[in-house]
């Protein structure tokens, strides 16, 4: 027997131990990618309906789709259904 039978750890060479974190690595990012992916997809999945909102086009005095915390410019809302008009208003309304 060679001593490193005895022991399998010391075969272990500098290139094959970089390239194992190299994998590991690669795999920590991928799976991180994926998990915002499906976060993404989950929220949009869990939007409100405009008019489960009470959404309209019009503003409600100087309360405006534009003026809330939730909104997303262009066009969009963290809680309501796109397209938001930013002169809009709903119920969720939040001033900044």
């Amino acid at each position: 027997m060679t001593p490193t039978e005895n022991f399998p750890w010391r075969a272990t060479s500098r290139r094959r131990l970089l390239h194992g974190a190299l994998l590991a690595t690669g795999g920590v990012v991928l799976a991180a990618a994926a998990l915002a992916a499906g976060g993404e997809a989950a929220a949009a999945a869990t939007k409100m309906s405009q008019k489960k909102a009470g959404y309209r086009d019009t503003p409600l005095g100087k309360s405006r789709c534009d003026n809330c915390g939730l909104w997303r410019p262009p066009a969009a809302c963290k809680t309501v259904e796109s397209p938001i008009a930013a002169a809009g208003w709903c119920n969720l309304y939040n001033s900044k």
